[in-house]
């Protein structure tokens, strides 16, 4: 209750319903005060999980509204970088720059600190800018365990404004999110005992390894073509 107002904090799927029917006079509630948003959103996140397990997009929305100070650092990167969480876990409806891998956003907020994972956001959002991120998920571990060996004795924060940064956001964006899918999950099936996040790792890591030995030899397109095409022929052998 604010401002001598009542809101619905859960339950507003059964309160649509019944509006809906117009028979249903009366609807059981327990009715709480609380003094602010924040105290709604908690409280919002504590009755849901007693109940039914959140979905990690909900609880971090949630976290955000009540003031969690990690997760309002990371929705502010987000937004820094033209990214935004998205409305369900349904990629159908996403909108460019729209991601739900607000786990993998997490692990290396933790892992890796802020500024290289805001360095990590920014390589993403351009490489595939304009685009709806799909394979957001799975491309992102990645990209985040590359920036933080690239920016190891760097200033992240510096780095994703010069050369390097430029090269990795050009090699990320000639490779369409789905091939580099493939060729993550191929990883994956050559190394059954390897992690996701080291597959991708090492998938993204070899691409710019391939992208640097370029300058010191053959044409730097040629050298990315022929790995990309080794890799994708790979695949299309196991699959059959």
């Amino acid at each position: 209750m604010r401002g001598g107002g009542l809101y619905v904090i859960d339950g507003q799927h059964r309160l649509a319903a019944a509006k809906l029917r117009r028979d249903i006079p009366h609807l059981p509630c327990v009715i709480l005060e609380l003094p602010d948003r924040a105290d709604e959103a908690a409280n919002f996140v504590h009755l849901n999980q007693r109940r039914r397990p959140l979905s990690q997009i909900d609880v971090f929305k949630a976290a955000v509204a009540s003031g969690d100070g990690e997760a309002s650092a990371i929705a502010r990167a987000l937004a820094e970088n033209d990214l935004s969480i998205a409305s369900s876990t349904n990629p159908n409806s996403w909108k460019p720059g729209q991601i739900s891998n607000i786990g993998g956003i997490q692990q290396a907020w933790k892992r890796h600190g802020a500024a290289r994972t805001r360095a990590a956001l920014h390589v993403l959002a351009n490489g595939f800018a304009g685009q709806v991120l799909r394979y957001a998920g799975t491309i992102f571990p990645g990209v985040a365990v590359l920036v933080a060996e690239l920016t190891a004795k760097r200033d992240p924060l510096i780095w994703k404004d010069g050369e390097d940064a430029l090269m990795l956001i050009e090699m990320l964006g000639e490779t369409p999110q789905q091939e580099w899918r493939e060729i993550i999950l191929l990883e994956m099936a050559r190394n059954p005992n390897m992690k996701f996040r080291d597959a991708a790792r090492k998938v993204i890591a070899d691409a710019w390894s391939d992208l640097q030995d370029a300058f010191t030899g053959d044409d730097e397109d040629e050298v990315f073509d022929q790995a990309r095409t080794g890799e994708l022929g790979a695949l299309a052998q196991a699959e059959g």
